[in-house]
């Protein structure tokens, strides 16, 4: 046990980057680095660029054709967490595997052959000269301009099916960028036709917000995203994958979406937990063409 302070921060960071580099090793994923300027410049890590944890990306050949996997990206939650990591205390306290993203770049590279892209929202970044936090959202608006800028270099027919895990806040900030208005709201709607399928987990978005979009409230309410909720500590034990009840507040407030139990009471838990969950909602989405994409990379060996 340590006490929050100082000393928590210090070795939290520790384990966090340790966890990252095995992700980075595991995964074979690479740090890049968008310019929060521009947002559609990949440049050098600097105090003004937004950083993304991705699959490393390996030159184009006949026989290596990345362009056509699917995508596995991960959003995590707020607070002082980075890239792929769901909570420092469990990270400290209960390990690698239950409190980071490590079980689903495993599964997504080994077994599915997938590309991964982790988010890192709550990095601390540096705007012009003034030495101040980027704003978490702001930070996912430039970091999906990696997927508006991989479009665009790509054919369309070649774009990758995206699937989604959103945890927490996550969440929301996936939900506010679809429904965010400006000019680009064209690249944001083609954005949304290449994701697949996507897992909330606690998220807290509110479906209220899309009383405008019926394209991202539809999307929220079809049977292309799964919602998976813990259980209050004074509550019941809930069975994992049992059905959530349809009660008249949580319709208020997530609408139609499918909602099963995470079978935890800890918030930070409920992507590991109900990992199975996520990867058969996944697997019913992903496409013919990734095991096309498989058997070309087996001739790469």
């Amino acid at each position: 046990y340590i006490a929050p302070g100082k000393m928590y921060d210090v070795v939290t960071r520790l384990c966090i980057e340790i966890a990252q580099e095995e992700m980075i090793k595991e995964g074979d994923l690479e740090w890049i680095s968008i310019d929060s300027n521009n947002g559609d410049d990949l440049v050098e890590p600097d105090g003004n660029a937004v950083r993304l944890l991705i699959s490393r990306q390996k030159p184009q050949n006949n026989n290596n054709n990345n362009s056509k996997k699917s995508i596995l990206l991960i959003i995590p939650g707020k607070g002082q967490v980075g890239a792929g990591i769901f909570s420092r205390r469990h990270l400290l306290t209960s390990g690698m595997e239950v409190s980071t993203a490590l079980p689903f770049v495993r599964e997504a590279v080994k077994t599915r052959n997938m590309e991964v892209v982790m988010f890192d929202p709550n990095q601390i970044l540096l705007r012009s000269s003034k030495s101040k936090k980027q704003n978490s959202m702001t930070t996912v608006e430039t970091s999906f301009q990696y997927f508006v800028e991989r479009s665009n270099n790509n054919k369309k027919e070649n774009n990758n099916d995206i699937f989604v895990l959103a945890h927490s806040m996550g969440g929301s900030q996936w939900t506010r960028y679809f429904l965010n208005n400006n000019e680009n709201n064209n690249n944001r709607s083609a954005l949304l036709r290449q994701i697949k399928a996507i897992a909330f987990t606690d998220s807290n978005h509110n479906i209220n917000w899309c009383k405008d979009n019926t394209e991202v409230s539809d999307f929220l309410q079809g049977s292309c995203s799964l919602y998976i909720k813990s259980h209050k500590v004074h509550e019941d034990q809930k069975v994992l994958g049992e059905l959530h009840h349809d009660c008249h507040f949580w319709q208020h407030r997530f609408g139609a979406i499918q909602t099963i139990w995470a079978g935890t009471n800890e918030h930070a838990l409920t992507n590991y937990t109900a990992r199975y969950y996520i990867w058969n909602h996944f697997d019913s989405f992903l496409s013919s063409s990734s095991n096309e994409g498989e058997e070309e990379e087996e001739d790469d060996d």
